[in-house]
């Protein structure tokens, strides 16, 4: 006896939901060849899509759209099957301005739900890639977070980051990108509250600040964030720039040399070994920056990256021995240095240039900053000066000081400089 087209949809619907996509197919084909029906075209082009038969899956749906006028269900499909095979192809090749592209035709077809976010965030990919965040945020706009999923995803066995969470870093990374830094720090802060567990959002908050010049308040955030718990190496190495460009050189070296030592390929911290030399040349100490800042060029050279200019400028500039070892056996000689607190103590060397004592007046917001600077007549310029180095009595704007000038090194234009030192009062 002959199986009705309703027995026949029955069953292949039943191996549709079992997953049993190429049998589900084999029957939905019969039902489509004795009914031009809607719920038949979609479900055939679904199985069509999962087994896959692209070819078959786009001549179906053509022949289903010349029958069946304004269908949400086939456009749902055909939204599908640009994501399954077009936009597919696209990443595969990693032709990002095409996944772009389709990602634009998807998104005109005003998909919702899950390919919404699928379709969103394949563009965000690509514009990482391309270095578009302006872009990603138009993207992410078509998203709104509070409806996304917090829960972490699975993924071949491993938990991965949630949509919203997707949502955020994406987010974060590109308003820090385009210098929107408090737009950028509100992100990380309502990130952090939504995720009190991920630090990286604390982090990249207090990073907002310091690109905002408000160092010392970062610095303070950075701290709280760091003090008792076991932190990734950069967060080390984000506080000692930080702290090294307010003038604390002490504790920029202490946290330099934490970020150092903790877990991490050599390759990953090269920046980290240019700032150390940058320190060490602060402290006085010539030989050692030169070793570290050999250390951040031959990592380099070694993963095939250019050496930046500032670093050969670095180089150049202080008459620095550049070491031709390996990053091996420069890594070794720099850890000696970070073994001996007596290098953090290294003291400044005397200005050869000028002798005698100077006196000027204090220019210092608040006993508080950590550092301000002395206006003396008989100099060119104003005389960066420790608020540390300065006794408590004198600490107050318009003081009248008497000091020794010593050689000194500038942080942000990375240049020698002067500094007061044996300060008393005049």
């Amino acid at each position: 006896m002959e199986t009705t087209n309703n027995e026949l949809f029955v069953k292949a619907e039943e191996l549709r939901k079992s997953g049993q996509q190429a049998q589900a197919a084999e029957l939905f084909r019969e039902c489509w060849s004795r009914e031009k029906s809607e719920d038949v075209a979609w479900r055939l082009i679904s199985c069509l899509r999962h087994i896959p038969a692209r070819e078959e899956a786009w001549q179906t749906l053509y022949e289903a759209n010349e029958i069946i006028a304004d269908s949400h269900l086939l456009r749902t499909q055909h939204q599908w099957m640009l994501y399954d095979f077009d936009l597919a192809d696209a990443r595969n090749r990693k032709n990002h301005e095409k996944t772009l592209e389709i990602c634009d035709q998807m998104l005109a077809m005003q998909p919702d739900g899950m390919l919404l976010q699928l379709v969103v965030f394949a563009a965000t990919d690509a514009c990482k890639v391309l270095n578009l965040p302006e872009k990603t945020l138009l993207y992410l706009a078509h998203l709104d977070k509070n409806n996304l999923e917090k829960t972490p995803r699975e993924f071949n066995g491993s938990k991965i980051l949630s949509w919203r969470e997707r949502w955020y870093f994406a987010c974060i990374n590109s308003l820090f990108d385009l210098g929107n830094f408090a737009e950028c720090r509100d992100a990380a802060l309502e990130a952090y509250k939504d995720f009190p567990a991920k630090i990286e959002y604390a982090r990249k908050a207090a990073l907002c600040l310091a690109e905002s010049g408000n160092e010392p308040q970062a610095a303070e955030e950075l701290e709280k964030l760091i003090r008792g718990r076991r932190v990734p190496w950069y967060m080390h190495s984000d506080l000692a720039k930080i702290l090294f460009e307010c003038g604390n050189i002490e504790k920029a070296w202490q946290n330099a040399c934490c970020g150092a030592e903790a877990p991490g390929e050599t390759k990953t911290k090269v920046n980290l070994f240019y700032l150390m030399a940058r320190i060490l040349m602060a402290m006085g100490n010539r030989d050692a920056a030169a070793v570290h800042v050999s250390l951040a060029a031959r990592a380099r050279s070694e993963q095939g990256w250019a050496i930046p200019e500032e670093i050969s400028e670095f180089i150049q500039k202080f008459n620095l021995v550049s070491e031709n070892s390996d990053s091996s056996t420069l890594l070794r000689a720099c850890r000696r240095h970070w073994q001996r607190p007596g290098t953090v103590e290294a003291p400044a060397r005397p200005d050869k240039s000028t002798n005698g004592r100077h006196r000027g007046k204090l220019l210092l917001k608040t006993p508080e900053t950590p550092f301000g600077f002395i206006h003396a007549d008989n100099l060119p310029e104003n005389v960066y000066v420790r608020t540390s180095d300065i006794p408590t009595s004198l600490r107050f704007d318009g003081a009248m000081l008497e000091f020794s000038l010593q050689t000194s090194f500038d942080a942000k234009k990375n240049r020698e400089s002067s500094k007061a030192s044996n300060i008393t009062a005049a």
